[in-house]
């Protein structure tokens, strides 16, 4: 692992990193992302920008050209300066080069993923006040409620590829992000181009330049895209698309070891996937970012000891603030203290930490966590009020106007400058590097005809497992049923916000002020309508049985039927990766994640996991499997 002192060879081997992040001067125009890249394709019009995996790839000036004629062909179609334009493309060279389009044309562009619940899509876009959408699929945009453009029928190669006259300014809007609301509504954060740049120029905890590979893998509809793509595109470097998400971190990080990729963020579960004894063949990049979400000490002491060439980050910011707000190095001594901190302020970011009049906490002492400087958001679309309340007036500033981000979370500062997070003032909270407002699922659950009040709280089984967990008193006082539920819930909200676990309670427990009691509700655990001992016993299947003690192991459950539902049992997505690759360990054969996120039950998984050991002529000793699984 990277430490501080001394810096591992592939850190060394950089003579300034600083100096390799800086962005290239733009003589006589404001700092944006078209003039950064501009002048960039100047410097190196014929090296490579972006690599398609399985495809093409465009040099710096072919992708300018591009973006160019999309910038053109939005304008062709009424896209005027301020305007926002959906982008309803998964990740690609072309869906780059129409973000970069958008900017050229003065606009911002909301990321519409295609894989995202449509019912979200249709109101980040409807919200937004989208003027158009770009498709690849314009039958499914077409309920958007917007005119939606087909980016595949040619008429883009039909524009100029010469740079449009428009002026784009430093506070214009890059990009709209929606994340998830505490009133139930998703809310959207307007992210400027002045915002972009600090969490990368200047800074010295990763290197970004000429030499440096990213991989485009994070989702764009949140701050992650920023740091896959804008880094290496600013600075001369080059992206690698993959050709496809195939929802595995580990798959993921083979991609990124296959192609070179020098640096890369992953969230904070994906990271602790790297710390399992199983996927010790994963060999990580030599710069790893990591953030999201609390940091396992264990984890990362784990990563470390299977990677020493790897210089291991960890990184703290909301989307409020773009990307990073502070950043620190692991080093040896925060492994054997037992504890990460989020590190020092990065870039042009300012943090403090303030008590509840906004005064200065000493060091050691638990305050909430606010950011200032260019790395600010706009405010939330539409939501005057809640922007207020998080973006305050920056008293400390001399500058007119000055504001602060109040992040929520509780942090304090230690006797060596960096800053530990200690937990939040609210409810909210990050679950697999996705930010979760409970109250969101709460105002989506309580609307089912069964449920009469209901709250939702995050569980953790496990050091670095985090789920989602549902308490709920229905009209009747009948246990409610997990799967109904769940499917309701899944026809309203994107899949990381269904609950793993739904209890039934005679009634939530209250304070003596009548509010919910969190503290009192019990251990969560799905309601069955009958229990396992009173069903009978089902015919042995060591392959069965194995894969069936597997799955008890991973989620915390004491038996799984035949009949068992991997989600239903509390699985996500982090869970299915490691289940397969335990399995792929212990059978020795390819077991697939689509074989499992395909699979009803605990029975047809078997059927597909035996079909592969007949296929690949394997022989795995079942009986002795079991037997020391079992131990």
């Amino acid at each position: 692992m990277s430490v501080e002192t001394p810096a591992p060879p592939a850190v060394a081997a950089a003579a300034n990193p600083a100096a390799a992040n800086a962005l290239p001067a733009t003589p006589g125009r404001e700092g944006t992302i078209p003039a950064w890249f501009e002048e960039q394709v100047r410097r190196s019009p014929d090296a490579v920008a972006l690599t398609q995996v399985g495809g093409g790839l465009l040099t710096y000036a072919e992708l300018d050209a591009r973006a160019n004629r999309f910038a053109h062909w939005l304008r062709a179609a009424g896209v005027r300066p301020g305007d926002t334009v959906g982008l309803h493309l998964s990740r690609s060279t072309e869906c780059v080069a129409a973000m970069l389009g958008v900017l050229k044309a003065a606009a911002a562009y909301l990321p519409l993923e295609p894989h995202v619940h449509h019912a979200r899509l249709v109101h980040c876009v409807q919200d937004a006040g989208a003027a158009v959408v770009v498709s690849a699929d314009p039958a499914t945009a077409a309920n958007f409620g917007v005119r939606v453009l087909d980016v595949a029928d040619g008429s883009v190669d039909r524009q100029p590829a010469t740079a449009p006259d428009l002026v784009v300014r430093a506070d214009d809007t890059v990009y709209v992000t929606y994340t998830s609301g505490s009133t139930g509504t998703p809310k959207g954060t307007l992210v400027p181009h002045r915002a972009v740049p600090g969490f990368f120029a200047g800074t010295d905890y990763a290197m970004w330049g000429p030499d440096s590979i990213s991989l485009l893998h994070c989702a764009l509809a949140w701050d992650g895209h920023l740091i896959d793509l804008y880094p290496a595109l600013l600075t001369g470097g080059r992206v690698v698309v993959p050709a496809h998400d195939t929802g595995d971190p580990l798959a993921t990080v083979r991609c990124a070891a296959e192609h070179g990729v020098t640096v890369m963020f992953l969230t904070t579960a994906a990271f602790n996937l790297l710390a399992h004894g199983d996927t010790g063949d994963v060999t990580a990049p030599r710069h790893l970012l990591f953030g999201g979400e609390a940091v396992s000490p264990q984890h990362t002491r784990q990563v470390a000891r299977r990677h020493p060439g790897t210089r291991l980050v960890n990184c703290y910011g909301p989307s409020e603030t773009t990307v990073f707000s502070t950043v620190r190095p692991v080093r040896e001594a925060d492994l054997a203290d037992g504890r990460i901190p989020i590190g020092t302020p990065v870039g042009d970011r300012t943090v403090r930490v303030l008590d509840e009049n906004l005064r200065p906490c000493p060091s050691g002492v638990t305050g909430e966590l606010y950011v200032s400087g260019p790395a600010l958001a706009h405010g939330y679309h539409h939501r005057p009020g809640l922007t207020a309340r998080a973006f305050v007036p920056d008293p400390f500033s001399p500058l007119p106007g000055a504001r602060m981000y109040r992040t929520g979370d509780l942090v304090r500062q230690l006797p060596d400058g960096a800053y530990e997070f200690i937990g939040r003032r609210d409810n909210q909270a990050k679950i697999r590097g996705r930010r979760v407002e409970p109250g969101e699922i709460e105002v989506t659950l309580a609307a089912h005809p069964d449920v009469t009040a209901c709250a939702v709280t995050v569980w953790e089984p496990a050091a670095g497992d985090k789920r989602l967990a549902a308490h709920l008193a229905t009209r009747d006082g009948t246990p409610a049923d997990p799967a109904a539920l769940r499917a309701f819930l899944a026809d309203r909200l994107p899949a990381y916000l269904v609950p793993a676990t739904f209890t039934t309670l005679p009634a939530l427990p209250l304070t003596a002020n009548g509010k919910l009691d969190r503290a009192a509700l019990p251990v969560p655990h799905d309601d069955a309508p009958t229990a396992a001992e009173d069903l009978p016993p089902e015919p042995a299947d060591p392959l069965r049985d194995l894969i069936g003690l597997t799955w008890a192991k991973l989620l915390g459950v004491e038996q799984v039927r035949g009949a068992d539902n991997f989600a239903a049992l509390g699985g996500h997505s982090l869970l299915a990766v490691r289940l397969v690759h335990v399995l792929r360990a212990a059978l020795g054969v390819n077991v697939t994640l689509a074989s499992l996120v395909g699979s009803r039950d605990l029975d047809h998984f078997t059927t597909a996991v035996r079909a592969t050991i007949a296929a690949e002529g394997a022989e795995p000793d079942l009986p002795g499997l079991l037997e020391r699984l079992s131990r």
